[in-house]
């Protein structure tokens, strides 16, 4: 029962960050799987889009903090995981953080 909840957390955060871009709901449904299984790459790596997709996709008032939440679960990632996949796509994504953070004058 509780593998099939975090599974359903998961579905439906996966469901609000890619269909229905609602990156709002999404965090909440990925920080409730990470509150259940804290070791959840794909969650964290999806908390990380969401965050990634809150900061880039707000018209004005960009809220740094954003890119913050999301390298340091992207860097938890590289830290603890071993799938190779998991492990490129998280460097990507640090490397789209820089670049955001360049464009945006945002230093580090």
């Amino acid at each position: 029962m509780f593998k099939d909840l975090v599974l359903f957390l998961r579905t439906i955060g996966s469901y609000n960050l890619n269909l229905k871009r609602d990156f709002d709901k999404a965090i909440k449904f990925f920080e409730m799987v990470l509150k259940l299984e804290s070791s959840n790459t794909e969650a964290q790596y999806n908390l990380a889009a969401s965050y990634i997709n809150k900061y880039y996709n707000t018209i004005k008032d960009k809220d740094p903090s954003y890119l913050d939440k999301a390298e340091k679960l992207l860097k938890n990632i590289l830290d603890n995981s071993t799938n190779p996949k998991e492990l490129e796509l998280s460097k990507e994504a640090i490397n789209k953080i820089s670049e955001l953070r360049k464009t945006s004058n945002l230093s580090r």
